[in-house]
């Protein structure tokens, strides 16, 4: 026993500087998005190794939650009579384009102006760039790169992502945007872009998604509205919504296949070469 305590007391500034630097990695990833994302595409195995030890430990702590959502979106799906994987749905020729590939969230930011997440499935499981990511009850981002076990998402909750949108009751087009500056970097809050003077909304409309896009159905939930504010000098309503995923706290996600994406990216760059896929 004396000898061991020795050997320790020779080596304690090794340990102490191995341990500092653990701690230092640690910080750098969990608290740097963009970092999180360039460790993830250079070193994928070492990064997704790394978070899912992570959410391993952590996760215990949310099980209970999960196990309620879980029966949740079970539940509407008994209430539909159309699982995802029931003759019923595939029925369905607007839902049989899409292909539904269950995912879990690893690592997650909700503290910048360009958040992201890491789903513990990549290339091997189907998933590419471009491809969307939503939770049970909406929609969550888009995928931004991938490697073979892992994929990084860009968050809704990023600069870059604008989501083609529509009035439940209406069907009048608008488009979702978070600013992190307008809504003092609230999660839980959006803009809606161009809704003209003219549009009826009013507080607890439902917003979902229109289908105007080759990444995400039509009718997925986006958000409600909260607040609504004419500005006559603009000639359109300023409108805030409150978003119905919770991003402080997303466990299970779905990545969205379209079948037809290609298809539809060529027709769109044929009519509009400009166009970005």
């Amino acid at each position: 026993m004396y000898q061991l305590l020795r050997f320790f007391s020779r080596l304690k500034v090794f340990f102490t500087f191995l341990f500092l630097e653990l701690i230092a990695v640690w910080l750098i990833l969990n608290n740097n998005s963009y970092q999180q994302v360039a460790f993830l595409s250079s070193a994928n195995a070492v990064a997704g190794n790394f978070y899912e030890v992570r959410d391993a430990f952590t996760g215990q702590f949310n099980l209970r939650n999960e196990i309620q959502q879980l029966q949740q979106e079970n539940a509407n799906l008994r209430e539909n009579n159309a699982p995802l994987d029931s003759a019923a749905y595939k029925k369905d020729s607007l839902k049989s384009n899409y292909n539904y590939i269950p995912a879990r969230v690893i690592n997650n930011s909700v503290d910048y102006e360009d958040n992201f997440l890491t789903l513990n499935k990549g290339r091997n499981s189907g998933i590419k760039e471009g491809m969307g990511v939503i939770a049970p009850n909406g929609i969550v981002g888009r995928i931004k790169t991938v490697t073979d076990n892992y994929a990084a998402a860009y968050s809704l909750l990023h600069s870059g992502i604008r989501v083609s949108a529509q009035l439940r009751k209406s069907k009048e087009l608008c488009t979702v945007k978070w600013n992190a500056e307008g809504t003092q970097n609230d999660y839980q809050q959006a803009e809606l872009l161009y809704v003209p003077i003219h549009i009826d909304i009013q507080p607890g409309d439902t917003v979902e998604t229109s289908g105007y896009n080759a990444v995400y159905p039509e009718g997925i939930d986006i958000g409600t509205v909260s607040s609504v504010e004419e500005d006559m000098s603009d000639g359109r309503k300023n409108v805030k919504i409150e978003l119905l995923v919770n991003f402080n706290n997303i466990k299970n996600v779905y990545v969205i296949e379209n079948y037809q994406k290609s298809e539809i990216d060529s027709l769109n760059q044929l009519v509009n070469p400009s166009t970005s896929p």
